[in-house]
């Protein structure tokens, strides 16, 4: 312990060197392995690296190692056969943490981990949606959401879910699908889905998560303004809220938020405003970075 303690242990530095690091992953003691492991991700992060940070997922004995270096793979920009495979294998842990760092990494690392399909759906399958505390099927169904543009199977059975009984299974899935790294063409069908949702819980979620893809996308704000004339208040104000993500927003949707801010509801007109203010104030700072 006192060798990893130079890194210190509430905020970690790099002043040993990469070979120092090297070395505390081999420690006996699994506390330092397991600190050794987030230093390792910080300084080293190639193919070789990933692969001997599967190698801890596959055969270390202590189940907080394992679980950091599920983690650790999370964190890379690498992936290997080697680090896919291991995150699968990990996927069947003994032990639950290990097993939840697992679902987590896979559902970060995208096209790589499209393999895990039949795993995610099998957590999810075998799941007590009932049970209480954290519950490994809600991870691993937004998991399988955000390999839904990468895999055929895993989009299938998104839209799937998105017919469950349950609105927590449909809630997370939209939070699952990912907005970033994709076009709204990927994920276009779940979210046009989730936005005719019965739940105005799910719409409202859905809403939030299409404005944050932002500009260059049309078909963002055609989704946004049909649910700014919505009859309901609350999908209305949702609707509203979103467009000031928009980096870009087109004249359309100005115009409908200005509308908004007559809205027979206060809180819809709230929303309205502060959005124009941030659109606004976006506008300005623009203007001043292309001044001369």
């Amino acid at each position: 312990m006192g060798a990893i303690s130079r890194y210190g242990r509430s905020g970690y530095t790099f002043e040993a060197g990469l070979s120092d690091i090297e070395a505390l992953l081999n420690d006996p003691d699994p506390t330092v392995r397991s600190s050794a492991l987030h230093l390792y991700v910080g300084a080293a992060s190639d193919s070789a690296a990933a692969a001997r940070i599967a190698q801890f997922i596959m055969n270390d004995p202590d189940e907080s190692v394992r679980s950091n270096a599920c983690y650790g793979l999370q964190r890379m920009d690498v992936h290997t056969d080697k680090s896919v495979e291991a995150l699968l294998a990990a996927l069947g842990d003994s032990s639950a943490e290990v097993r939840r760092s697992a679902i987590m990494a896979v559902g970060q690392m995208g096209a790589p981990a499209a393999p895990a399909t039949p795993v995610l759906l099998s957590i999810i399958d075998d799941a007590d949606l009932e049970a209480p505390g954290r519950r490994d099927w809600e991870q691993a169904v937004s998991a399988l959401a955000r390999l839904a543009p990468y895999d055929e199977a895993a989009m299938k059975a998104v839209m799937e879910f998105l017919d469950h009984p349950s609105i927590d299974v449909r809630s997370q899935v939209v939070v699952g699908l990912p907005v970033r790294g994709v076009a709204m063409d990927d994920v276009r069908l779940p979210f046009e889905k989730a936005l005719q949702d019965t739940s105005i819980a799910v719409r409202c979620r859905a809403l939030s998560a299409v404005g944050a893809f932002g500009e260059g996308e049309q078909d963002v704000e055609a989704l946004l303004l049909a649910a700014m004339h919505d009859d309901d208040v609350r999908v209305r104000e949702c609707a509203a809220r979103s467009a000031r993500k928009l980096t870009s927003p087109s004249e359309d949707v100005v115009l409908r938020l200005h509308w908004l801010e007559s809205d027979d509801t206060e809180a819809v007109r709230r929303a309205a405003r502060g959005s124009l203010v941030v659109i606004e104030e976006r506008a300005r700072r623009a203007a001043e970075d292309d001044a001369p």
